[in-house]
């Protein structure tokens, strides 16, 4: 068995900016649990048992999570800014290859726990740039919704790893509400998205980038920003709300294509001991039913800035999301700029205080910039 349990709280407030300055809350309490016999075991040893496990993965979100709502923000500065409530957001069965070049699972599952998140994404807080790219497509099973799925990934030596998914919608609304948690939707949801992602690493040659840094004196500290990695993917999703008389687009089904990648290569630097830039970007063909057809983003990140911190990490980003002309011809676009620094604390405990600044937040500029001021807290169990 191998369980973990996380805390992340992420209060924040606005003191400058947007239709009035307030303050929020917002906590996601995050239970994974994996289990198989050969958790534990050499894979060269694996018998046909050991080849498979069952995970399961729980969330309970509390707060406000409108925050952005109520000062004037189209996208949420918090990550976490989930209806609360206690989701079951996993719940799967895997099969992995001796060799671990083939993963095959299948059960409810959340896109973006295998699609759409480049590593570099989840050291920040605004809702953009972490995790899944400002997508805004309804009927997404982005967590904590769940889907039924099959998920194969299959590693190709010297060509990275290929993933393809298939998720069936009908049930996500059910899956959701299951334990409780109020219902996304009002609709019954129908429907089915598939997609395929290719993640290639870069740089795996280079000798002086798999090693640990040395300090002066010595000591030798662990590399900790992602690898370097080029991933392209694309998607395409068919929903249907059958009980939605205002639906996105006033039609049925909402079909969306849309084809996204990320990019995050080392660079050398004379500030801190390792450092990356990143850039990623989803593109959506069917603008007539995506409310945000293009999003851009990208950002640096820095390890061990400041002398006799080698494991804190400085975090730089910036993106802008463009809506679509038929379906929000009253908005124009909208972006964020933020800064972050990560204070790890202990191997359990990090601390993250945050700055952004949100340009026009409500995509029209009608409501002012927005400075906010946030401090992450992660703990690990």
């Amino acid at each position: 068995m191998d369980l973990t349990v996380t805390v992340t709280a992420a209060p924040i407030t606005n003191p400058i900016g947007g239709l009035t300055s307030a303050a929020n809350w917002m906590q996601q309490n995050e239970l994974n649990l994996t289990l198989g016999s050969g958790l534990a075991l050499d894979p060269s040893k694996w018998r046909e048992i050991d080849h498979w496990q069952a995970r399961v993965r729980a969330d309970y979100y509390n707060g406000t999570a409108d925050y952005g709502d109520v000062i004037g923000s189209f996208f949420a500065p918090q990550t976490l800014a989930i209806t609360p409530g206690f989701y079951l957001s996993g719940l799967s069965l895997q099969r992995t290859s001796r060799d671990q070049s083939l993963r095959i699972s299948a059960g409810f599952q959340s896109l973006d726990q295998d699609f759409l998140v480049s590593p570099a994404y989840l050291s920040y807080l605004y809702s953009g740039f972490n995790d899944t790219l400002n997508l805004t497509l309804p009927g997404l099973p982005i967590t904590p919704f769940a889907a039924p799925s099959l998920v194969v990934h299959w590693q190709s030596p010297g060509f990275g790893t290929w993933s393809v998914g298939g998720y069936w919608l009908d049930q996500e609304t059910e899956m959701a509400t299951l334990l409780a948690a109020p219902p996304s939707t009002s609709a019954d949801l129908k429907g089915s998205l598939q997609i395929i992602q290719w993640d290639l690493p870069l740089w795996t040659q280079n000798a002086a980038l798999q090693a640990p840094v040395t300090l002066k004196g010595g000591t030798r500290v662990s590399r900790i920003l992602p690898s370097p990695l080029l991933q392209l993917g694309a998607f395409n999703s068919s929903v249907d709300f059958t009980s939605l008389s205002d639906s996105p687009t006033g039609a049925s089904p909402l079909v969306n294509r849309v084809i996204y990648g990320s990019i995050n290569v080392p660079v050398t630097l004379p500030l801190g001991l390792d450092n990356r830039l990143w850039g990623g970007v989803n593109w959506g063909f069917d603008v007539s039913q995506n409310p945000t057809p293009l999003f851009v983003q990208g950002g640096w990140l820095c390890q061990g800035l400041i002398p006799g911190r080698p494991l804190d990490v400085l975090a730089l980003g910036i993106g802008r999301a463009g809506f679509s002309p038929e379906l929000l011809p009253q908005l124009n676009w909208t972006g964020a700029l933020e800064l972050n620094y990560s204070v790890r604390i202990n191997s359990r405990l990090t601390l993250q205080p945050v700055i952004q600044w949100l340009m026009r937040p409500s995509g029209d500029g009608q409501v002012p910039g927005i400075l906010t001021t946030a401090l992450q807290i992660a703990i690990n169990f």
